[in-house]
């Protein structure tokens, strides 16, 4: 409904396990404000805000962030240096996506990096993709399977990869 809705984690548990749950946009006209329905805005120290606001009623924390440059394959220097500053901060698990293509999956300290998961359900036709290349790549996917048990790491057990045609 607006800003303080949209910052506000899904927290599910199951298995004795709580996860806590948030989610982020950049800036635009998909992020909520004061009066107006949308995601919680991308911003670095929300994000910590949010992170250290949950910390102690959940086992762990996931981030879903829409970040990352358009059909990058690789996450930026920058994006690395904030992804470990959230670990850092508190969260486990890290699930990027924007890019519409697949990047790096890191661990990091406690934390399991996935920095864009590529596309998933994303029309192809989307945009202006000039290079062929980049066009085949945004076809690719993956569905990350984590096991989270208290106490222990997150674990990446495996992948689901898939290209849409």
């Amino acid at each position: 409904m607006n800003e303080k809705e949209a910052r506000k984690p899904g927290i599910i548990e199951k298995n004795d396990v709580r996860l806590g749950f948030l989610g982020y946009c950049k800036k635009g006209e998909y992020t909520a404000t004061d009066s107006t329905s949308g995601a919680a805005l991308f911003d670095e120290e929300i994000i910590k805000e949010d992170i250290r606001s949950i910390k102690n009623k959940v086992d762990f924390v996931v981030l879903s962030l829409h970040w990352g440059i358009e059909l990058s394959e690789y996450p930026s220097p920058e994006q690395v240096e904030m992804a470990h500053r959230l670990v850092d901060a508190g969260a486990e698990v890290i699930i990027g996506h924007h890019p519409h293509v697949l990047q790096g999956i890191e661990r990091y300290k406690r934390g399991l990096i996935f920095y864009s998961l590529g596309n998933f359900i994303f029309d192809n036709y989307a945009g202006k993709v000039v290079y062929k290349r980049m066009w085949e790549k945004r076809k690719q996917g993956i569905v990350a399977v984590i096991h989270l048990e208290k106490e222990n790491l997150p674990t990446y057990l495996s992948c689901i990869a898939f290209l849409r045609e």
